[in-house]
């Protein structure tokens, strides 16, 4: 199946469709979120498998915590990572819950060191459920998430992965499509990426987090790995390269 002139027509229908989606769901969160973070919970157990992250992850009493990374923890990071996340009240707090790694932000300190460590604040919390990654559950319905590995992958332009990279930074363009094995549902992506110095690129991206190297993950039914929509629109992003 070929990408067609009706695929980039359909992207835009789509791209317009999650936006206004995530628009609505994200005003209405607000209020929700500024009394929900007010009884958040630490579960004794990730909702997946904590075999998929790249950090070990340690189990302290009601806990399930691990350390943050040192590059972090040197620009401020608290040095503990927690997962905690919003109370359970069903659907209400369902789209705007974060199940991978919860409100402290990611496993590396990464949040933890732009809050100064102080991620574990309500301030902090409120800022990653509502601003930083709003309407998060949206990853965990079938009409807002791609399942990569249940999808045929095709795609125009470079194969990438493109952007930062430990061999440095990946020039190009793809626009990809994902076609669900089962319901033949659609989902779209396009990237751009150009350095202008040794300093300095720009990044487009628009539609789900589908690459081209995700055409063999229909072999790999045990990864269960969903594609979230986004808009990164990054014209004047920092390229030094990545210390060692």
């Amino acid at each position: 199946m070929m990408i067609k002139f009706s695929d980039y027509i359909m992207f835009i229908f789509q791209v317009l469709f999650q936006m206004s989606s995530k628009l609505i769901f994200g005003i209405l969160g607000l209020p929700i979120l500024a009394v929900a973070c007010l009884f958040t919970r630490r579960p004794r157990e990730y909702a997946f498998d904590t075999t998929n992250f790249r950090y070990p992850i340690e189990k302290r009493g009601i806990d399930v915590v691990c350390k943050h990374r040192a590059d972090y923890i040197a620009k401020g990071a608290s040095g503990l990572w927690i997962y905690e996340r919003l109370p359970d009240w069903g659907f209400i707090t369902r789209p705007f819950d974060n199940l991978n790694y919860g409100l402290r932000g990611e496993l590396t300190g990464k949040w933890s060191a732009h809050q100064d460590g102080k991620e574990h604040t309500w301030w902090a919390m409120f800022k990653q459920a509502a601003f930083r990654n709003p309407v998060n559950g949206f990853r965990y319905m079938d009409a807002f998430s791609c399942q990569v590995d249940n999808c045929y992958i095709y795609y125009t332009g470079s194969e990438g992965p493109l952007g930062r990279r430990d061999e440095g930074i990946v020039e190009g363009w793809n626009f990809v499509k994902g076609v669900d094995r089962e319901t033949d549902k659609k989902y779209y992506s396009f990237q751009w990426v150009k350095q202008w110095n040794e300093d300095r690129m720009s990044r487009i991206r628009i539609g789900f987090k589908i690459e081209p190297s995700h055409k063999n993950r229909g072999d790999l039914p045990v990864d269960k790995e969903r594609a979230t929509f986004t808009v990164r629109l990054n014209p004047w992003l920092d390229a030094t390269p990545l210390e060692d």
